[in-house]
């Protein structure tokens, strides 16, 4: 049986879920560095997918408002500003769908 697609709307409640702080578990406990989650890169990999596969050139964008509009923080619990998003997509959300595309 096929896995059921989460909608738009279930995939930013993911992001919500587990936004704001997040310390990878190798991390000592004094750090200051946070990240985001697992699950947060995840749902918003697949949100910024479907954004790409509609507009290749406005995916970012696309992502960036809807994260805007649902409310919900950066890993550090701040405003999820277009740079924040766009390290998202060029950093963690690259990385993630190269290492899914290599397995």
């Amino acid at each position: 049986m096929a896995k059921k697609e989460k909608s738009e709307a279930e995939l930013l409640e993911v992001c919500r879920q587990y936004s704001g702080e997040y310390v990878p578990p190798f991390h000592p406990e004094t750090t200051f560095a946070t990240s985001y989650s697992k699950q947060f890169v995840r749902a918003a990999a697949e949100l910024y997918q479907r954004y790409r596969a509609d507009n290749p050139r406005t995916a970012t964008h696309k992502l960036y408002a809807a994260l805007r509009d649902a409310k919900i923080p950066s890993c550090r619990g701040g405003t999820m500003t277009f740079s924040k998003v766009e390290y998202l997509v060029q950093r963690r959300i690259a990385s993630y769908l190269h290492d899914e595309a290599t397995r």
